[in-house]
C-alpha cells in the first residue's frame, strides 16, 4: 500500500486528484457533445439516409 505511484483516495490529495480526473472526464464529454452538435447541425437534412454512415465515421475517430 506504500507504493509511491498510487494516490491514497482517503487523503485530501487523493480526493483532489480523483475530483480532477472526474472533472476532466466530464469536460471532455461536454466538449465532444458540443462538437457533435455543431457538426451534426451542418449535415443537410436531405442526407438523413446517410446519418448512420456519418455516425459510424464519427465513432471511428474516437
Amino acid at each position: 500500500m506504500n507504493d509511491p505511484n498510487t494516490i491514497d483516495p482517503t487523503t485530501w490529495k487523493g480526493f483532489v486528484f480523483d475530483t480532477a480526473k472526474l472533472f476532466s472526464f466530464f469536460a471532455s464529454q461536454a466538449v465532444e457533445f458540443l462538437l457533435g452538435s455543431i457538426e451534426g447541425a451542418q449535415i443537410p437534412s436531405g442526407q438523413a439516409g446517410r446519418l448512420d454512415e456519418w455516425n459510424a465515421v464519427m465513432r471511428s475517430r474516437k
